[in-house]
């Protein structure tokens, strides 16, 4: 299952959506009957979706919602950050190795966004490429 169906899953358990057949859920991820039987599979071993009657997808979330302000992320720690927005520092080690993934994802949206972000990661010391 993609990144992409497995976000769509998330956003229609948050809205409450209810397919009433796997063939409608599979409509709603946006993928054919072959796929869509893999990303039912997933969504059952993740508990995003119950086998019952209703096909119900159930929001999975394991926080406490406190930094769920009116339905998006919002930070206790920094709290001028805007909704929505996750505060990463390319000083931090724990953010250093997925600002560098991030980096290589957009390469093709903005080579030089990429390439400035990969060397200022290696500048704060990050190794781990």
């Amino acid at each position: 299952m993609s990144e992409v169906m497995l976000l769509q899953a998330r956003m229609m358990a948050e809205l409450r959506v209810r397919p009433q057949t796997p063939s409608k859920l599979f409509t709603a991820l946006g993928c054919d009957d072959r796929s869509g039987r893999e990303a039912l599979a997933l969504l059952l071993d993740l508990d995003l979706i119950s086998a019952d009657t209703d096909w119900t997808l159930r929001l999975q979330r394991p926080g406490d919602g406190s930094h769920i302000v009116d339905g998006q992320f919002q930070s206790d720690k920094y709290p001028t950050c805007p909704a929505g927005k996750v505060p990463l520092s390319i000083n931090d080690p724990s953010a250093q190795d997925l600002l560098w993934i991030y980096a290589q994802r957009r390469r093709v949206v903005d080579a030089n966004f990429s390439g400035d972000l990969e060397y200022a990661l290696i500048r704060a010391g990050f190794v781990g490429r």
